[in-house]
């Protein structure tokens, strides 16, 4: 379960949950290069601004100014997505598991159990 559930989606192909595991695994890649290359090139946006020499125009400062923050702001929103295609990973595996099997459970089941079939780990159901 570990090693599978570090990597979003790994382990959702793991079970059999394809399409739902390629989507997860390619969201949070995706998410983690634009973050990476969006903080990049912010960051050169940033060095051209602070490299502008005194007598430079202050719509030039502007120019370079706002595309480094708007850059910044475009890395932080898809850091944040990476982390939430994560942490719903995490989710997916504890406690949602395979929702056919799901429609197959007691009508109370409260409990910590071994995982290997696609169940869910952490269950607290209550059907009526």
């Amino acid at each position: 379960l570990l090693p599978n559930g570090l990597i979003p989606g790994v382990y959702q192909m793991g079970i059999g949950e394809i399409r739902k595991g390629r989507l997860l695994f390619g969201v949070h890649l995706a998410s983690l290069i634009g973050g990476v290359a969006y903080r990049v090139y912010g960051n050169d946006f940033l060095d051209q601004y602070n490299n502008l020499s005194a007598g430079t125009s202050d719509r030039t400062f502007d120019h370079y100014y706002t595309k480094a923050s708007d850059h910044r702001k475009m890395s932080n929103q898809l850091f944040w997505l990476s982390g939430a295609m994560y942490i719903y990973n995490w989710v997916d595996i504890l406690w949602m598991g395979d929702s056919a099997n799901m429609r197959t459970q007691p009508s109370l089941d409260l409990g910590v159990k071994p995982n290997f079939a696609g169940n869910p780990m952490l269950s607290i159901t209550h059907r009526f």
